[in-house]
């Protein structure tokens, strides 16, 4: 037999296409141009801090008038006395989504100040007044102003409650809170006790530059007891006097004169429980936390918490700023 054939020798594989390098890889298209950003104004600056500590003082101030301003608004803890559905449903502020359960004072304030231009500008302001813990007053159809008038504003509280109420400033046109560009002070009026101290009226504020009493305005004996708190520009204020004799004061202006022409009973029976607190430029919301102690009686009574600011008028009567030139 003829032996078998030899194996065939293994093909070598076809030879591949050589290997290319890459392309190199393009840069991203730079995105497309975009308009540039608004220019924004410059911030008005704010006044040196020793001239804010005089916020009743300068060419530059604010100014609140509760006799010229209104309230379409008092529903302060949805408590009425005029809950106004046609005001709330077309102011801008109430709009926002703010609680409607409070009370609004319109065309209260004035802000004067130099913008960034260098001229004079005189920005209105209003303010509302709403609470931020639980409500309870003796009567609420007191809230607002005294009969609709007045010279300052009144919360009413019950006996033995205690209630933190938030004071907002706000720009009427714009519905934003209002951020004034100088400082500005709050006063409080008849802070006293009942009769062998039931019914004391007594608060608390934080973020406050200062505050002043009779003592450091007039170098007149306060009836207050104030505490510093442990926070910074936190106090404690108490009524420590019986002032019950004494009617509530007619207008807060009275104490707003020059000492030798204040009337001598607004002199012993109104200055004495009177206080102010200042706050920064800038400061566009506050609190203050108001307490009224306990009775002797079970039978509903309260107290009306006064609070006001200084016009204008008030100012230049005051002889608060005759040592600045």
């Amino acid at each position: 037999p003829h032996p078998p054939p030899p194996p065939t020798p293994p093909q070598a594989p076809p030879s591949l296409p050589p290997i290319l390098p890459p392309f190199p890889s393009l840069p991203p298209s730079p995105p497309p141009p975009t308009s540039p950003p608004p220019l924004q104004p410059p911030e008005v600056p704010l006044p040196p801090l020793d001239e804010q500590l005089r916020p009743q003082c300068g060419d530059a101030q604010v100014v609140m008038d509760f006799m010229a301003s209104n309230i379409p608004h008092n529903n302060l803890g949805g408590l009425g006395p005029n809950n106004n559905i046609s005001f709330v449903s077309t102011n801008p502020f109430m709009l926002t989504g703010i609680s409607l359960k409070g009370t609004y004072y319109k065309g209260l304030g004035i802000d004067t100040f130099i913008d960034e231009t260098g001229t004079r500008v005189k920005q209105p302001f209003d303010l509302y007044v709403q609470n931020s813990s639980i409500y309870v007053p003796k009567n609420p159809q007191q809230n607002g102003k005294r009969s609709g008038l007045g010279d300052f504003g009144i919360i009413n509280a019950n006996q033995n409650q205690k209630v933190t109420v938030e004071y907002i400033l706000v720009e009427p046109e714009t519905g934003n809170r209002y951020a004034p560009k100088n400082s500005f002070a709050i006063w409080f009026l008849d802070i006293d006790t009942g009769i062998d101290g039931i019914l004391q009226e007594s608060f608390e504020v934080c973020n406050v530059l200062g505050y002043q009493t009779s003592l450091e305005l007039f170098n007149v004996t306060s009836s207050l007891r104030i505490e510093d708190l442990p926070a910074a520009g936190c106090f404690r204020i108490e009524a420590t006097a019986d002032n019950a004799a004494a009617p509530n004061p007619e207008s807060a202006s009275d104490i707003f004169v020059r000492l030798g022409d204040m009337d001598p009973f607004v002199r012993t029976n109104v200055l004495p429980h009177a206080l102010s607190f200042s706050y920064l430029a800038g400061t566009s919301s506050f609190e203050v936390t108001l307490e009224v102690g306990a009775a002797r009686t079970t039978q509903p009574t309260g107290r009306n918490f006064l609070f006001t600011a200084m016009t204008l008028e008030d100012i230049e009567r005051s002889g608060f700023c005759d040592d600045i030139s």
